[in-house]
């Protein structure tokens, strides 16, 4: 009798864990409800050497026309306005991690499947990965010099151009440094968005809002230890996170807010005006200090990232290649994962696209 068979290295295996891996990844990042194609993406992804070979991908940026226009009848010809347009280059390679077990008896040792714990630690891994490299570009994180947690680019400092700024400081701006937050007030509140989106319409080019859901709207990530300061400040005569939420919750707009389930599900904590907030660990710390947090306020085409030609068929599947190997006469089982791609924080003309930091001062949670 002829049977159908799927051995454990057969092709059709491969492409499925190949696939979930890619999917689940996904799943568990912070950063990809934010992720899309478009130009009105939080996070754009960049698709041009997934259909071609090259290692860099260019991005064009055209700024909006200024010219007053001609009335009537005056002559239009000879007064045409030239497109002005800048370019940015984000460069892709090749990541690879792997696990091995330990051989056949230390596997009969344990009650679970071998190559699903693979791939839910390859998973995590790079899950984390994504997360990190993307924050660290958003944050300016120049104190990381290791390339393989910055999406093989260097990480650019926050631009601070005179009325052009891309870095807000707790407490005020103008003399104050990073390394001089520390007082209580300093910590990060509202009213450090609110700062944030009047930047963002002041700002040349001005900062879009993305599209995240179907709504038009900023997202601003911020590490938990500010998140406690945000969500404790009580302050009298201010608006608080604190009165909003009770607000909220008085107005029933809480348990059966179809939006808030939405929000929570993509791993929002809330929304303040237009702008969706997020918490996020891997929020870096601003060079030489320890308690001073660089929170991102992000706009459309803020991050780019990349990836190179699939390495299998399907839409998402063939992004990862699942590789399988046997070591000591088929004693020890590895598996390798790879992925070409790269990410870098946006910056046109020398000034960052669509990202705002606020570094605020937070005491170790206690």
């Amino acid at each position: 009798m002829a049977v159908t068979n799927f051995g454990v290295n057969s092709n059709e295996t491969v492409k499925l864990w190949r696939k979930q891996l890619w999917t689940e990844t996904l799943k568990y990042t912070t950063m990809s409800p934010l992720m899309g194609t478009g130009t009105d993406s939080i996070i754009q992804v960049l698709d041009d050497t997934q259909k071609s070979a090259g290692d860099r991908i260019t991005v064009t940026l055209r700024l909006l026309l200024t010219g007053a226009g001609i009335e009537g009848d005056a002559t239009l010809e000879g007064n045409e306005e030239a497109l002005v347009t800048y370019t940015d280059n984000l460069l892709i390679n090749q990541l690879r991690h792997a696990t091995r077990s330990a051989g056949v008896m230390s596997e009969q040792r344990v009650d679970w499947d071998l190559r699903e714990q693979m791939k839910d630690a390859q998973r995590d891994w790079w899950a984390d990965r994504f997360d990190t490299v993307i924050l660290n570009h958003a944050g300016g994180n120049t104190g990381q010099a290791d390339t393989r947690y910055l999406g093989h680019n260097a990480a650019l400092a926050p631009t601070s151009t005179s009325g052009n700024t891309r870095i807000l400081y707790g407490g005020g701006v103008g003399s104050v440094t990073e390394n001089s937050l520390s007082s209580t007030s300093e910590t990060f509140s509202l009213t450090y968005i609110d700062r944030a989106l009047v930047q963002a319409e002041l700002a040349t080019p001005k900062i879009r809002p993305g599209i995240v859901g179907g709504e038009r709207v900023y997202c601003m990530v911020i590490h938990p230890n500010e998140v406690k300061e945000l969500e404790t400040n009580a302050t009298a005569g201010s608006i608080t996170w604190y009165d909003l939420q009770r607000s909220a919750m008085q107005g029933g707009k809480i348990s059966n807010n179809p939006l808030v389930a939405a929000m929570r599900d993509a791993g929002f904590i809330g929304q303040y005006k237009n702008v969706l907030l997020k918490s996020d660990s891997r929020i870096p710390v601003a060079p030489n200090t320890t308690t001073v947090y660089r929170n991102v306020f992000l706009g459309a085409q803020a991050v780019g990232v990349g990836f190179g030609k699939r390495f299998g068929p399907g839409p998402t599947g063939g992004r990862f290649q699942w590789v399988e190997k046997f070591f000591d006469f088929d004693n020890q089982l590895g598996v390798a994962t790879r992925l070409i791609w790269g990410a870098k924080k946006m910056q046109f003309n020398s000034i960052d696209n669509a990202v705002i930091v606020i570094s605020a001062h937070s005491p170790a949670v206690s």
